[in-house]
Parts: C-alpha cells; sequence; structure tokens
C-alpha cells in the first residue's frame, strides 16, 4: 500500500476523507495478500506513474483508494 500524489487533473479521484486522512493523497492497495508482487513497479518517492486497478471507496474509513491494483507503469 501507499500513497499518490495526484495531478490536478485527476483530483476528482480523491474526496473529502482522502484530503481529512490522507492529506489529499490518493491510497494505492497493489495487490492482496495472496499474491506475487514480483511483477508488480513499486514506485520511488518522486516517480510519476499510471496506476490501473479498481477506484473504489473504502467504506470503513470513507476514502476512495484504487484497490486492486493490478499495473503500475513508470512515466
Amino acid at each position: 500500500k501507499f500513497l499518490l500524489k495526484l495531478d490536478e487533473q485527476y483530483r476528482f479521484l480523491i474526496n473529502d476523507h482522502n484530503d481529512e486522512k490522507t492529506d489529499g493523497l490518493l491510497v494505492v492497495e497493489v495487490v492482496p495478500k495472496d499474491q506475487e508482487l514480483q511483477n508488480i513497479y513499486l514506485p520511488q518517492e518522486g516517480d510519476k506513474v499510471h496506476v490501473w486497478g479498481a477506484w473504489v471507496t473504502d467504506e470503513p474509513k470513507g476514502w476512495h483508494e484504487i484497490h486492486p491494483t493490478w499495473q503500475i507503469v513508470k512515466q
């Protein structure tokens, strides 16, 4: 799991709960624990990336996230 700072044109992907609880960052949960991470690129701080996955609301926390994420590509 990591937090992603969005470019301005993608800010619609977060909500007030992201603003309050994650400092306006999008939560990205890479894959469920029962899957391998070897084929997933995990970004380093400062990387610009494209993320593909399911855009969902974490019901208990209320924020929006990409979960599961099945592909991350560095720009």
